[in-house]
């Protein structure tokens, strides 16, 4: 009994053994595609967040434009209406001359004493 035994028990070590090797191997498998999960995870999110940002990018480049066009509109408009300004103010001058020269004397009169105060 004891040389069947042994041979029983030597048998039973050996299955043991691959059974454990094969729970081991199934582990690193598990974990090489755990890896290879995360990888991929991680390569599809630095894409995403590249998509993102150059749409961010091109968003901006937008509003830019959008602001520079408006302001350019703006800059125009008031370039118009200080040319209308400007030949009303002349034309008026032209018409009532004694009176012009009497208001910009008596405005050049208050800011000197304004400014002298200082």
């Amino acid at each position: 009994m004891s040389s069947q035994s042994t041979h029983n028990s030597g048998r039973g070590a050996n299955e043991v053994k691959d059974s454990a090797n094969r729970v081991a191997n199934e582990a690193k498998d598990k974990a090489t595609e755990s890896l290879q999960s995360l990888k991929d995870l991680g390569s599809q999110a630095k894409t995403v967040a590249q998509d993102q940002l150059q749409r961010a990018s091109q968003v901006a480049q937008e509003q830019m434009e959008t602001i520079r066009d408006s302001a350019s509109e703006y800059y125009e408009q008031g370039l118009a209406k200080a040319e209308e300004l400007r030949g009303t103010v002349e034309n008026r001058i032209q018409q009532t001359p004694l009176q012009s020269v009497m208001i910009a004397a008596g405005v050049g009169f208050v800011l000197g004493i304004i400014l002298t105060r200082r």
